[in-house]
């Protein structure tokens, strides 16, 4: 990801990346704990070289009922799931441009402004393929610090095209938004709009 969507912070990411990998917190013996799951006990025994990862529905991990049974135990807990658009209205302003010119073989930039550190789901429109990618059209981010998120993609053919909103979720505070649907025709190279 580093190589091929560069930022301002590849290199400091990378470092941090690489710490993290190679980081062993300094404590004493094995770690266990409990959890309860679909009304069961469940114990993991953690040793310093191989940490686990649990995945949970909403409703199980309200009621996972975590304890520590000995040793030292770190979590780090993350909300997948998106934030339910039919209970919350927009709050979160989101605006989506491009920089480049429409033209079959064409680079185009995307650029994403919203809140600091949310989440960005957006979607190549049908006429390009990200740079760099074998991936599908979804596209999944995080804003910086600033506010903003940027990826590319190569138009392919030739045509009009609609161009979904990018969806942005805080899960930090439970909000979201999303830019506007716009409309986008790819010329040949030779009448471009």
């Amino acid at each position: 990801y580093l190589i091929s969507d560069r930022t301002v912070y590849s290199g400091y990411a990378l470092e941090l990346v690489i710490y993290l990998e190679n980081y062993i917190p300094k404590v004493e013996g094995d770690a266990v704990f409990t959890y309860e799951l679909d009304g069961e006990t469940q114990t993991v025994k953690l040793d310093r070289h191989h940490p686990t990862s649990l995945e949970f529905t909403k409703a199980q991990f309200e009621n996972a009922n975590f304890k520590v049974q000995s040793g030292a135990v770190f979590t780090i807990s993350r909300y997948i799931g998106r934030v339910d658009r039919n209970e919350k209205s927009p709050s979160v302003k989101v605006t989506k441009s491009y920089e480049g010119t429409f033209s079959a073989g064409e680079t185009i930039t995307v650029h994403i402004h919203a809140s600091p550190d949310c989440a960005v789901y957006d979607v190549i429109p049908s006429c390009g393929r990200r740079t760099g990618s074998k991936g599908g059209q979804l596209v999944r981010l995080f804003t910086d610090t600033s506010g903003y998120a940027h990826y590319t993609f190569t138009v392919s053919t030739v045509g009009n095209y609609v161009t979904e909103p990018a969806v942005v979720y805080n899960y930090n505070n439970d909000t979201w938004g999303m830019s506007a649907r716009s409309e986008i025709t790819v010329g040949d190279g030779n009448d471009a709009a």
